[in-house]
């Protein structure tokens, strides 16, 4: 599964335009990477606290080596790329750019601060109607004829 994950990450970074070329000498040595490391910061908003610089530049380098692993296979018709991603490990991606996070939606986070979801729980189920016709209710139109199939009347 962390392979497949890893793959969609790398995936996803050369779908983006912008990627800061990296060459065989820049992995050579720590300098060369982290002269690398700023060239890229130049392109891209990081924090400038030592710390999470640090934090960053270990999960670039890191990033920045899988790239140049995949690029080495000649199987694939692309090549990976630095691209906005490069300091994000698989897991802040994963927060940050797939699925669905309930923490994240206020209205949904908790029921009992009046969230969505304690709207309806006092709600009566037995006395609800068994169906409602929206269109009379003036929410929705009524189906439209669009003639032969494929022909699209709006």
């Amino acid at each position: 599964m962390t392979k497949v994950f890893l793959l969609a990450f790398f995936l996803l970074s050369v779908a983006t335009a912008s990627h800061i070329e990296m060459m065989n000498k820049d992995l050579e040595t720590e300098d060369g990477l982290w002269n690398l490391y700023k060239r890229w910061r130049s392109h891209n908003n990081v924090s400038s606290d030592l710390d999470e610089k640090q934090k960053r530049f270990k999960v670039f380098k890191d990033n920045t080596r899988a790239i140049h692993e995949f690029n080495k296979h000649k199987d694939v018709p692309y090549n990976l790329g630095l691209n906005k991603f490069a300091v994000m490990t698989n897991q802040e991606f994963h927060a940050a750019y797939t699925g669905f996070d309930i923490r994240r939606h206020r209205s949904l986070r908790d029921a009992r601060l009046g969230g969505v979801f304690s709207r309806y729980q006092s709600v009566n189920l037995s006395i609800l109607p068994s169906s409602v016709d929206w269109r009379q209710k003036g929410a929705i139109t009524v189906v439209k004829n669009q003639g032969k199939c494929g022909k699209r009347n709006v």
